[in-house]
């Protein structure tokens, strides 16, 4: 006769990769991806090339506008949400465009009195 013998199994679940690729925002400059599905978090995303390790599974990548600085509005220019799958030891890739909004301001500005002192124009968002 044999004595029952007890096999125990061990395993980890091995990720993929994402890679964002970024287009559009100038060097040294950054913007915020909100990633929801298996794993939810948000990502900063610099220009070029964005990996990110995950664990196999299905996410959705939201992408928004981002202020460089206290002047500069860059709009995303693709899709601002894209779903993919992630698969164990594979890379998914997908990509985000921006672009520098540009506008005029124009401000006429009249004294009492016919006077015209110096105005400060001391502008931001």
């Amino acid at each position: 006769t044999f004595a029952p013998i007890t096999v125990r199994v061990g395993y980890t679940e091995v990720p993929g990769t994402l890679q964002v690729n970024v287009q559009g925002l100038p060097q040294g400059s950054s913007a915020q991806a909100s990633l929801s599905g298996r794993e939810s978090r948000t990502l900063t995303l610099v220009p070029g090339a964005n990996t990110v390790s995950l664990l196999p599974g299905s996410y959705t990548l939201s992408f928004s506008d981002t202020w460089v600085d206290d002047y500069s509005l860059y709009k995303v220019t693709s899709s601002r949400q894209v779903s993919f799958k992630i698969s164990s030891r594979q890379t998914t890739t997908v990509g985000v465009g921006y672009r520098l909004v540009g506008g005029n301001v124009t401000v006429d500005v009249q004294a009492q009195g016919g006077s015209n002192p110096p105005v400060d124009m001391g502008m931001q968002r």
